[in-house]
């Protein structure tokens, strides 16, 4: 008798573990059993220590099949309970949910059942400020690129008139000093035109040459082209009669 209480005892299996959730999120607080070898057994979820016998302030229970009892919408078993997976999953964390917390199996004979603790502790969720920075800066990023680009277009915009502009202005200006030049031009044109004109033009030196030739000629003979190379050939003929002539031995 004493031999087989001790088996007993020594076969309760009792195990904690510790948990660590976020508030506003969900937790699960692990619990399992061998179901091919126990078959489909209850299990009650409760808060605080497991007592000697069933459970005390109880959350939510099972047949081992489905769900018997529930305290509230936010406990569920979401495991797969034909594997014996009685997990236990707490929705929207509060820090009211901090504490202890006791899944028993009932396992058929006497001090038979299975005892898991699970301290759960509940701290605030992080805050996600570097993303909500990091999208802060970017859209002021996007709103500074497109005034800038905005301004760049007016700045083109600008300068493309301002361009047209001075082109238009630049080619009158060729234009009107174009017609300055040409009318400049034709001015001196009719200048140099009228002072030809106005000038005597003086007699021709082979003219004059040629008339000193004919003082010869008789009185009253006008000078003309002709007498003066008629009166140089005559002089000319006569010289060169008269020039003696010398010979060298």
């Amino acid at each position: 008798m004493k031999l087989r209480l001790l088996l007993a005892l020594l076969s309760v299996c009792e195990c904690d573990s510790r948990v660590k959730g976020h508030t506003g999120q969900d937790v699960t607080l692990p619990c399992k059993y061998d179901r091919k070898y126990h078959g489909a057994v209850e299990v009650c979820w409760q808060r605080e220590e497991i007592p000697l016998n069933k459970c005390s302030n109880q959350l939510i229970s099972t047949d081992g099949d489905k769900v018997l009892t529930r305290a509230s919408s936010r406990y569920e078993l979401l495991g797969r309970l034909e594997d014996g997976d009685v997990s236990l999953t707490i929705k929207s964390l509060t820090e009211g949910d901090a504490g202890r917390y006791g899944c028993r199996v009932h396992i058929p004979g006497p001090f038979n059942d299975e005892k898991h603790q699970i301290d759960l502790t509940v701290v605030p969720a992080p805050q996600i400020h570097t993303s909500t920075a990091s999208t802060t800066k970017t859209t002021a990023a996007s709103q500074t690129a497109g005034h800038l680009t905005s301004t760049e277009s007016l700045l083109t915009s600008s300068h493309s008139v301002t361009s047209g502009s001075e082109k238009q202005e630049g080619g009158a200006l060729t234009g009107v000093v174009f017609y300055v030049l040409l009318g400049s031009v034709l001015l001196l044109l009719i200048a140099l035109r009228s002072f030809s004109s106005s000038t005597p033009r003086p007699a021709s030196a082979p003219r004059r040459l040629l008339c000193s030739f004919t003082a010869k000629a008789p009185p009253g003979t006008p000078c003309t082209t002709s007498a003066a190379a008629k009166a140089y050939t005559r002089t000319t003929s006569a010289a060169l009669r008269l020039r003696p002539l010398s010979c060298r031995g």
